[in-house]
């Protein structure tokens, strides 16, 4: 995906429940290389909420940014990752929902 810097953009992340269970979880968004998060700005985001995705659920989950113009002083690219699980419980690891990384430059 192409972004023009202080353009505000509209990606969408698809998410599986691939569990034969519900899931309620949080995301949590990780923008690389590191020293670029401070120029990516979500305006609305799914993972400002909690979700729910019933067993073998699969939708496409929106995100509204703009990517600060002085950026282009410091970085030529980023990356987001969005990530949604649910907390270790009792031994278990987290689940993941699996979203898929967004490139935008």
């Amino acid at each position: 995906m192409i972004v023009h810097l202080g353009e505000q953009k509209l990606v969408f992340f698809t998410a599986e429940n691939l569990s034969d269970k519900p899931i309620v979880g949080h995301a949590t968004c990780n923008v690389t290389p590191e020293t670029s998060s401070i120029y990516f700005n979500k305006i609305q985001c799914f993972c400002f909420n909690e979700e729910r995705l019933d067993s073998h659920q699969k939708v496409d989950m929106p995100v509204v940014f703009f990517v600060n113009p002085a950026f282009a002083k410091d970085l030529d690219n980023l990356h987001v990752d969005e990530w949604v699980g649910r907390p270790s419980r009792g031994g278990e690891g987290p689940a993941s929902f699996g979203l898929k990384r967004q490139s935008l430059f």
